[in-house]
């Protein structure tokens, strides 16, 4: 997972068709196999459809994915990103792309955000954590 989201995040950065062909060296071997279809038997120039191709590829990448064990979070931003991809033509224009970008950098963030959990402490356990800090000092101080 921390690997598909790697390459999402180089991907959202992308700007141009060449830049979206480097991706393809990042993607797992046997998701990259499925590009020969596009490549052969899809499209007569698949150069013209990169966008499609990487999106669909990626698609390819979040079905095996969910096969795997993970969090309701991640399933959620799959399934996101999934239905995102799926809406994508083989025509699709650049200013479709761009959306389809600022859209997949919304949902990676999103992710981001619900991924950071943190622990706010209560009065209670604040004043136990300075407690316990002042009786380690006083020890020190008494062994020195």
């Amino acid at each position: 997972m921390k690997h598909f989201l790697k390459v999402l995040v180089q991907f959202v950065h992308t700007k141009t068709d060449d830049d979206r062909k480097a991706l393809f060296a990042l993607l797992p071997k046997h998701i990259l196999k499925h590009k020969a279809f596009f490549e052969k038997e899809m499209f007569a120039d698949a150069d013209q459809h990169t966008f499609y191709i990487l999106t669909s590829l990626f698609i390819y990448w979040i079905n095996e994915l969910e096969e795997s064990e993970l969090d309701s979070d991640e399933m959620n931003l799959l399934d996101e990103l999934q239905a995102l991809f799926e809406e994508i033509d083989d025509d699709i224009t650049e200013t479709e792309q761009k959306k389809i970008l600022l859209a997949t950098k919304e949902i990676i963030e999103k992710q981001d955000s619900y991924s950071i959990h943190v622990k706010h402490l209560t009065k209670s356990e604040i004043q136990s954590l300075r407690e316990s800090k002042k009786d380690a000092y006083h020890r020190m101080m008494a062994i020195s």
